[in-house]
């Protein structure tokens, strides 16, 4: 966290999620980095702009941002199998709940950083700037 910038960078995250049975854990594992990427987006870049006619500014990949491989930290993915008796060869889902936890994690990790709690998504730099100057800190 620079407290100069309002820049966050997310060097390291560890993700635990209950996939039943891996039947083939690399995609379970890939699934999950994905979902994690999807997740830092959304707390700290991924953000949609409308004029006055609600018509979006930025609705191509040129101008609407998203985490790319540089943006990622290093993760590690914890496959917890509990197998789902009614779930096919024993699984379940394999991603799409990995990108609940990511937005909070990242919040709390910047509230631990300069003692603001952002409760508004994306924080980006410009967002954290005014937080941190409407709290007098510096």
């Amino acid at each position: 966290m620079d407290i100069e910038t309002g820049e966050v960078k997310v060097l390291e995250a560890v993700q635990a999620y209950d996939v039943g049975h891996a039947i083939h854990p690399p995609s379970c594992e890939g699934q999950n980095e994905g979902a994690m990427q999807q997740g830092i987006g959304m707390a700290l870049m991924e953000e949609m702009y409308y004029d006055k006619n609600g018509l979006s500014l930025n609705s191509s990949f040129t101008d609407y941002k998203t985490p790319g491989p540089s943006d990622m930290p290093k993760c590690k993915v914890i496959l917890v199998e509990e197998p789902d008796p009614l779930g096919p060869y024993g699984a379940k889902s394999c991603g799409e709940g990995g990108l609940a936890n990511p937005p909070g994690a990242v919040l709390n990790a910047i509230r631990n950083a300069i003692g603001i709690q952002m409760t508004d998504v994306p924080a980006t730099p410009e967002k954290i700037l005014k937080a941190i100057k409407e709290q007098g800190i510096k």
